[in-house]
């Protein structure tokens, strides 16, 4: 499966995802988990986490109690354009 459809596939359930939880900033343990249909490997799952990122739609951090914990924060601005304005 191509990367776009993937990537699109991806963003489509972190925007579902964040609009049940009403909440931007998402763990990526959980994207996982969500995803694993769509997903073979973490490895796929992290290319197309970082095409999101290049196109803006997403960001990448760390957060947690330790640091450590992967996260994904939505980007208001780009998700407005989408028409996504719930979040």
């Amino acid at each position: 499966m191509a990367i776009g459809i993937q990537a699109k596939l991806l963003l489509d359930k972190i925007i579902k995802v964040a609009q049940l939880s009403d909440n931007i900033t998402l763990s990526k343990q959980v994207i996982y988990k969500k995803t694993k249909s769509v997903f073979s490997s973490i490895d796929q799952l992290n290319k197309a986490l970082a095409y999101l990122s290049e196109l803006g739609y997403i960001y990448l951090t760390s957060g947690g109690v330790s640091g450590r914990m992967q996260l994904i924060l939505l980007n208001p601005k780009a998700l407005s354009i989408l028409g996504f304005n719930s979040l």
